[in-house]
């Protein structure tokens, strides 16, 4: 069993005696301090569970020692009963003003400071287990939460590998059965139109899963992953490593506007510009952007795409007049949520605008949206021209 430690502070040796007469050395271990800078400097050493100081000492008092004790972080929950001579309420509220848990009246009577010491010690026990306990939390929850992190990532890492090759295997079949010589769609028009959805529902899962790994490339701290990881992302992804050109951005405006039908809307006026930064980065953004803006807006209505270099930066701006966003919307572009539908029931906004964030943090870029619900919107793009290829 091990013995609780009480330290005794007081500058007359006699009263130690007194005191050591008192406690059985079969419970407790006893140290003797002379004055309250003494026990201040020996606190380490001492470790005590509790400490008996007299109030009335040359130099630092028993208040003044209190006091400093309990400014010590690693000290401030020790227990300190303050041994007194003085009477009267003001002093004795004075003990426990000092940050004393209790006070004991000379002269001092046996029964009365044993009980007071373990009384104390059994609370400071108590909190003690309630410190190791938290700690001992705190250290689970931090190996959770890591192990958790690693977990997570060998899934997000692995789950869209998995998900890609079967798909790739989906709609390649179905090309294949509808250009079958033996199938003729005239003759069996219902199995042509059900392989016609389930094509487009998988083109469309294919494009969820390109979705999920932009971001998952994006969000990713490289740093944390295994070079294997990191190649199987390359290889997903089919990189472009070669430097963007403002071209690029017509070419995807023009593509984007044939998909949807909507090529008397589109106006595109970017100037020639090399920009120094990867061609996906630009390609990312630039396509989930413009597709927002004619997913999310009437046919009839049209979308302004302009590029112009500015202050050294290269400008582009994405604007349509359609549904618009709130600006509690514009503000959960980081809470990754997917907003209103359309009534297509086409995938939500949320997740192509936090990649197109995502890349522009990663080349230094910035991204910003205004807009008027129900109204219009604005996309603004702003890139530093000397970026050094990034």
């Amino acid at each position: 069993m091990t013995l609780s430690t009480i330290l005794i502070v007081d500058d007359e040796p006699s009263n130690f005696d007194v005191i050591e007469s008192i406690l059985s050395e079969k419970e407790f271990t006893l140290h003797y301090a002379s004055s309250g800078e003494a026990a201040i400097a020996t606190l380490s050493d001492v470790d005590p569970d509790l400490i008996l100081l007299d109030v009335m000492m040359p130099g630092l008092d028993g208040f003044q020692t209190c006091c400093q004790i309990k400014a010590l972080s690693k000290w401030k929950l020790l227990p300190i009963i303050m041994v007194t001579a003085l009477d009267g309420e003001e002093n004795l509220a004075r003990c426990l003003e000092t940050g004393a848990d209790d006070y004991i009246s000379k002269p001092v009577r046996a029964i009365e400071l044993r009980a007071r010491i373990k009384s104390l010690l059994r609370i400071k026990q108590q909190q003690d287990r309630i410190e190791e306990f938290a700690i001992l939390q705190r250290d689970t929850i931090s190996f959770l939460g890591t192990s958790l992190s690693e977990l997570r990532g060998d899934i997000s890492m692995m789950f869209p590998h998995e998900l890609n090759t079967p798909l790739n295997g989906i709609i390649n079949g179905l090309r294949l059965l509808q250009l079958e010589p033996d199938f003729n769609p005239s003759e069996s028009p219902h199995v042509n139109e059900l392989l016609n959805i389930a094509l487009q529902s998988s083109l469309r899962m294919d494009q969820v899963v390109k979705r999920f790994l932009r971001y998952l490339y994006l969000a990713t701290n490289k740093n944390k992953l295994s070079h294997e990881q990191i190649e199987l992302q390359l290889q997903l992804l089919e990189l472009d490593e070669n430097s963007a050109h403002t071209s690029l951005i017509k070419e995807i405006a023009q593509t984007k506007a044939q998909l949807h039908q909507r090529e008397n809307d589109l106006v595109c006026d970017v100037i020639e510009q090399i920009l120094p930064v990867k061609a996906f980065y630009i390609h990312w953004v630039v396509s989930e952007i413009i597709e927002n803006a004619f997913k999310f807006s009437e046919p009839g209505t049209p979308v302004i795409v302009q590029g112009e270099v500015e202050n050294g930066e290269f400008c582009l701006s994405i604007r349509d007049n359609g549904r618009g966003m709130t600006a509690v919307q514009i503000q959960e572009i980081d809470a990754f949520v997917q907003f209103e539908r359309s009534k297509y029931e086409q995938q939500g906004m949320g997740l192509g605008l936090k990649i197109a964030q995502l890349a522009m943090k990663n080349i230094n870029g910035v991204l910003s949206v205004s807009s008027a619900y129900h109204k219009n919107t604005k996309v603004d793009l702003r890139i530093p021209l000397f970026l050094g290829n990034l």
